[in-house]
């Protein structure tokens, strides 16, 4: 059923001076927790102006969600222009646009750079190049540059991006643009794209974005699958490296697993709401299914013994970040779900879930979201201008 309180608005230019939401049929915001963001659309064109319009590398501002509730979702450029089709009178352009990190997606004049410094000076030198400005840099102990080998940080044959986007594998971080205010900036200052850095247990340190019941007819989650992923949790159990300069052979072993998590509890919120629409009795059958459920659902306390890994990479200290263990997969789950619009939903960060069994409720981190408008046109060709059905709806996929 469609919501007539969507919101959207998609501005062209600099200053956002043309406003071409009302012809966009259908838009999804892409956001990954690695890498650039991006945002497909698709454009009705009534008046053969959209190919003029719409060009590469034009500044794009989106804010989406509810008249009560809306934001500015992303800041990008227009990237790619997929196709354009005619049906009668109507055209359909699809385009995509990136978000800012793509200025960092450049190679240095200087061939070999090489970079000293914390990592919070390095990411701020290389933000300061595309005109970036720094979110944040979560991360302890802070990296620093000569290292503990007197070695500066090397660049290659790297972008910018590529370097930023490796330094985040090693160190278990994630790194990401994102649209917010800048920091220490009063709250009515206009958002802008940020370079954040964050380490895994820097993000799982953050509460949690918000809450996602799923309950038929009043909850916002519309459903949630899960899959064990098994042994994908776990890294390797010991990593081998030599150093060509010293011939030095270095080994890293990681602990033991922890024990898993005991179940969390029979969310209460999900079970009053059920007895709030249906009555006591249908709240008893509910909880009693779900006790069911959940006792036949119990995390496995043995993993598959990880293999060993050997390399001759030049950094010796790859050893050791090689068997770090992923805190954001630490039972080896995964699911996707399918919620009402919901703007507040970011990926890199976590939400609760509640109303499902004791293995599904409770935290998860989102490594990807979708928020997607879809605008329906009416039938009648008199009616060009008037797109009559809008619909939100925010997908995702989360590990545990």
């Amino acid at each position: 059923m469609g919501d007539p309180r969507v919101f959207l608005r998609v501005k062209l230019g600099a200053d956002g001076e043309m406003d071409v939401g009302p012809a966009i049929s259908r838009i999804d915001v892409h956001d990954e927790d690695r890498g650039t963001d991006r945002v497909t659309l698709v454009m009705d064109d009534h008046v053969g102006i959209s190919t003029d319009v719409i060009q590469r590398n034009v500044p794009v501002t989106i804010e989406m969600g509810w008249e009560s509730e809306h934001t500015t979702l992303f800041i990008g450029r227009v990237h790619n222009i997929g196709s354009y089709t005619r049906s009668g009178e109507t055209g359909r352009l699809q385009f995509e646009v990136r978000d800012l990190s793509e200025l960092l997606n450049v190679r240095p004049a200087i061939a070999n750079r090489e970079h000293s410094g914390t990592l919070r000076d390095i990411l701020t030198a290389l933000a300061a190049e595309a005109n970036l400005a720094i979110g944040a840099v979560a991360i302890d102990p802070m990296p620093s540059w000569p290292d503990s080998h007197d070695r500066l940080l090397g660049q290659g044959d790297r972008t910018n991006w590529q370097l930023i986007q490796d330094l985040a594998r090693d160190y278990g971080a994630r790194a990401f643009v994102e649209v917010n205010v800048p920091p220490g900036a009063p709250t009515t200052t206009p958002p802008v794209s940020l370079l954040y850095f964050y380490s895994e247990d820097a993000m799982l340190a953050e509460q949690p974005l918000g809450k996602l019941t799923l309950c038929h007819g009043w909850g916002s989650l519309i459903n949630f699958q899960i899959t064990r992923t098994g042994s994908g949790a776990m890294p390797p159990s010991e990593a081998e490296v030599i150093d060509p300069n010293t011939g030095v052979v270095s080994t890293e072993s990681a602990p033991a697993p922890a024990a898993p998590p005991a179940a969390p509890a029979i969310s209460g919120g999900a079970l009053d709401q059920i007895t709030a629409a249906h009555g006591e009795g249908a709240a008893r059958t509910a909880e009693t299914g779900l006790e069911v459920t959940s006792a036949a659902v119990t995390p496995r306390a043995d993993a598959a013994v990880p293999a060993r890994v050997v390399g001759t990479p030049s950094d010796p200290d790859l050893a050791r970040r090689r068997i770090r263990a992923d805190p954001t997969r630490t039972l080896g789950l995964s699911a996707t779900g399918l919620a009402m619009g919901t703007v507040f939903m970011r990926a890199k960060a976590s939400v609760e879930i509640e109303g499902h069994s004791s293995e599904a409720n409770g935290r998860w981190y989102l490594r990807r979201v979708n928020h997607i408008i879809e605008q329906s046109r009416a039938a009648n060709a008199a009616a060009t201008a008037q797109l009559t059905v809008k619909t939100y709806r925010t997908s995702f996929e989360a590990t545990r």
